[in-house]
């Protein structure tokens, strides 16, 4: 590598971490900026030396779609992540030790990019390779692909259930619950938010599906109990997300109710009389007076980002 190439490549490499940390703090603008201007670098790179600056490419790709969706360019933001998943799939193939993880990255970024602009059953395909991609990484490397994983179960639950495919969410919202749970209890802080939003997940799925009411009752409880310690710790900003738990409690006890399984519904009031006495903890009521305003997607399956 000549000055020149050692020149550029600091400079896309201080540009793509600038990104980063301009993402980090809610800087939209200045994250997509330095995006491009990192791939704008690695492109010229690779156009001497493909072999070497490829695979920055197509990172540089990957990480870009986000910032463009988030500046609203959804269509810029869907033709980069194709781009990008074009790339990977050419390096993977060539490689597959090294590119089979950009790879899987990149196709659950496709995926969110085509379900943002209606296009469900192709996002479908997309998160599916990347859960199965991920799968094969989790067996050989648990401790580094794990959370890879857990978050497209989350994304795959998600799709599946915005095309009226719930029975079929059923097994994966099972392996997103038990991955979550397991990273959770080594990292809590980090997952536990994460662990909620599968439980969540979880019920809905089995409230919508009459399927396995039980456990369903028994998931959105554990959720709701983390929402309210997690809004013990930061007040306001789970309150979405505990209202809408409840909600799921809620239908999942009604239903209950209609199939004359009078001691579980019971022993849920009594849980949540319990529950609702607990100082520095919204009651359901408390919780619907905070945020009048319903969600668009308030009676729909959690978001894969909720």
């Amino acid at each position: 590598m000549n000055d020149l190439g050692v020149h550029l490549h600091f400079m896309a490499g201080a540009a793509e971490g600038m990104g980063g940390r301009m993402a980090g703090s809610g800087a939209r603008q200045q994250a997509l900026a330095a995006a491009q201007d990192a791939l704008a670098l690695y492109r010229r790179l690779a156009q001497d030396n493909p072999t070497v600056y490829l695979p920055d490419v197509a990172r540089a790709l990957t990480n870009l779609g986000p910032r463009l969706a988030a500046a609203g360019r959804r269509q810029k933001a869907l033709a980069t992540a194709e781009e990008a998943a074009t790339l990977c799939r050419r390096l993977a193939q060539d490689d597959p030790a090294a590119h089979l993880p950009g790879l899987a990255m990149s196709l659950e970024n496709l995926g969110m990019q085509l379900a943002e602009l209606g296009r469900q059953q192709e996002a479908l395909v997309s998160v599916e390779e990347a859960v199965t991609l991920y799968r094969r990484l989790a067996q050989e490397n648990p401790a580094t692909y794990q959370p890879d994983l857990a978050s497209a179960l989350k994304h795959l639950v998600f799709q599946l259930a915005k095309l009226d495919r719930k029975r079929d969410a059923l097994g994966p919202s099972d392996d997103a619950v038990t991955l979550y749970r397991l990273l959770a209890n080594e990292n809590p802080a980090t997952y536990q938010p994460e662990l909620a939003i599968a439980l969540w997940g979880f019920a809905w799925i089995r409230a919508e599906s009459s399927a396995d009411l039980p456990a369903a009752l028994a998931a959105a409880q554990e959720s709701i109990t983390i929402y309210e310690d997690l809004s013990r710790e930061y007040p306001g900003s789970f309150t979405v997300n505990l209202r809408a738990a409840r909600r799921s409690e809620d239908k999942l006890m009604k239903i209950l109710f209609d199939l004359g399984r009078y001691d579980q519904v019971a022993a849920a009031f009594r849980r949540q009389w319990k529950r609702d006495r607990i100082p520095g903890v919204l009651s359901p009521g408390q919780a619907r007076a905070a945020q009048p305003a319903e969600r668009p997607d308030a009676d729909g399956p959690p978001g894969p980002d909720a």
